[in-house]
């Protein structure tokens, strides 16, 4: 009998997420899987020198749809196979992380600098480090938190006042990069499942972040050759079974924004037609069973 455990977060409820816990279940339900829905909140476990030890017995595969990496970690050393592996949900939780792997596999993105780590109860007494940045990216800038996500913790700021007062308010990693000002307001984001780019869909508002839930507005897209590539490369740099790419605009071509492992994708049957449970069911059915 194929089992799967879905993992999501017990603090985190929206009717959104919980509409796409659904099209989980019913997708890998549709295959003949039997699936165990748990929380993290339910998923006490015990760490021993013999590994990690959960307080019940749990299916040989996971579908970890939240971003508790020490969980993931956990279920792994358990020999649970995770999809999206901890690794790939560390990278793309930390902005930072994300852009170290980019660099490594050569993939393009954004000319990014890394501000440097200070602690919560001393802060920056010498921004310096700031204006030398701004010499190189010229203003506006944007500025990102390190992990935040739909867009929240990511500015565009016009001046060098500005930068300062963010990273000195700011108490976690974050970075600064060069703004992409064909790309304003609007980008595509490129769905990858096994590899493969399965869909795209262009975002667009009329703001500087194009996230629905910032008021962007998504519509169906071409998934041309180039930005299909480009998405397959940054999944691939992660680690990620299956993510949502965000691509920008640039000289006519795509570079990469963001990697996403576990996107939202309830709207995207609706301006697509594309099920991306039922992929990725497919996928994690094939890959293990």
């Amino acid at each position: 009998m194929k089992k799967i455990l879905l993992v999501t977060n017990a603090f985190y409820i929206t009717k959104r997420l919980e509409d796409q816990y659904r099209m989980l279940k019913d997708a890998f339900a549709a295959r003949g899987f039997v699936v165990e829905h748990a929380t993290n909140a339910e998923l006490t476990c015990a760490l021993t020198q013999s590994g990690a030890e959960f307080f019940r017995r749990l299916p040989e595969v996971a579908l970890m749809w939240d971003k508790d990496i020490p969980l993931a970690k956990a279920l792994e050393l358990a020999g649970i196979k995770v999809f999206n592996s901890a690794k790939a949900i560390e990278l793309c939780d930390d902005k930072v992380l994300t852009h170290i792997a980019l660099a490594a596999a050569g993939v393009p993105f954004p000319t990014t600098y890394l501000i440097p780590m200070s602690y919560p109860n001393i802060g920056y007494k010498d921004t310096g480090f700031v204006d030398a940045i701004l010499e190189k990216t010229g203003l506006p800038v944007v500025f990102k938190q390190a992990r935040s996500s739909y867009g929240m913790g990511v500015k565009l700021l016009y001046t060098a006042e500005e930068v300062k007062k963010n990273v000195g308010e700011t108490h976690e990693d974050m970075l600064l990069q060069c703004y992409v000002k064909e790309s304003h307001g609007r980008d595509l984001r490129v769905n990858v499942v096994g590899g493969k780019a399965v869909c795209a869909v262009k975002r667009s508002s009329d703001g500087f972040c194009s996230n629905v839930l910032q008021g962007g507005k998504m519509t169906a897209a071409k998934l041309t050759a180039d930005a299909a590539k480009l998405a397959e490369a940054a999944a691939n740099a992660v680690g990620a079974d299956f993510a949502g790419v965000d691509l920008l605009f640039k000289d006519g071509g795509y570079t990469v924004c963001e990697v996403n492992t576990s996107a939202h994708f309830g709207t995207l049957k609706e301006v697509t037609g594309t099920n991306l449970a039922e992929v990725i069911a497919e996928y994690i059915d094939k890959k293990c069973f």
